[in-house]
Parts: C-alpha cells; sequence; structure tokens
C-alpha cells in the first residue's frame, strides 16, 4: 500500500491518492487533457528459463469437496542449463531449479489454472547440516559411552 501525490511541473499537487494491490481498480486523475493511471504492482523478476503448463488435475475425495490431490504436468526449458524436461509438481513434492522452489499452491477458473508458489531459500540445506551435526554428535556420545561401558567389564 502506498500513498501518492502526483505534482505538475508548473508546481500544485494533483492530488492524493491510495494505491494498493487489494483495490480492485488502478486510481486516475486528469491532467493537462491527457488521463493518468496510478496502480501499484508486484515486483515482477525476469529469469533465463520458462515453464509452460502442460496439465492440471485437481482429484477430490468422492462424495465430498475435500481435495485430494493438486498437480501440476510441467514443461521446464532452460538453455542455459541444458535442461528441457516435464515434471510433475503436486503437494510435498516442489520442483526446484535455478536456486527457485516451484510449490503447487492451489487453483482457479474451474480446474483451467495452476497456481504455483515460487520461493527463494538460499538456506534449504541448513536443516540438512543441522541433522548431520546432530547425528554425528549423537553416533560420537554413544562410542564414548559404549568404549567406557566395554572398559568396565573387561
Amino acid at each position: 500500500m502506498a500513498i501518492i501525490e502526483p505534482v505538475a511541473k508548473s508546481g500544485p499537487s494533483l492530488g492524493v491518492y491510495l494505491v494498493s494491490n487489494s483495490l480492485g481498480a488502478p486510481q486516475g486523475f486528469s491532467h493537462e487533457g491527457r488521463r493518468w493511471s496510478l496502480s501499484l504492482r508486484l515486483r515482477r523478476y525476469q529469469h533465463p528459463f520458462s515453464l509452460t503448463l502442460k496439465d492440471f488435475r485437481h482429484d477430490v475425495y468422492p462424495g465430498t469437496d475435500i481435495p485430494k490431490n493438486f498437480s501440476s504436468l510441467v514443461h521446464l526449458n532452460d538453455p542455459r542449463a541444458g535442461d528441457d524436461r516435464d515434471v510433475l509438481i503436486y503437494m510435498n513434492s516442489p520442483l526446484r531449479h535455478g536456486g527457485l522452489t516451484f510449490y503447487q499452491a492451489s487453483f482457479g477458473k474451474d480446474d483451467t489454472l495452476s497456481i504455483l508458489q515460487i520461493v527463494r531459500n538460499p538456506s534449504w540445506t541448513l536443516p540438512y547440516i543441522s541433522c548431520t551435526l546432530v547425528t554425528l554428535g549423537l553416533l560420537w556420545h554413544f562410542g564414548l559411552m559404549l568404549r567406557k561401558t566395554l572398559g568396565k567389564t573387561i
């Protein structure tokens, strides 16, 4: 959300406007016979690869509206990395590519639109490193205690 006050070259304020992603339509004003439109949009990032939706599935449990499966079959094309393949993205099985993770988030427009959530998480390996360190510490401690116990019985 932002509050914007356009000012003409001659100095007078053209009004104060509220712009937000939540508003349904852009704010507008006229100046010197021209119509201007103000809107706020999310920042757009360009990437050197493309994803094309080939198929989307939304399965529900029989007799209910409870989702059983959301899945998107996408075609990944990345000429820079030499990657040209089909990938199935579904619940708890994201696509990781180019430092980004693509999750199946939702759907729309009568099951003809797939909504993916894209996350950049540079520290995604940290939990794996932490678990490895804890495992090594437990093994080391177990080894010391085993050695101590075997030393007493001999």
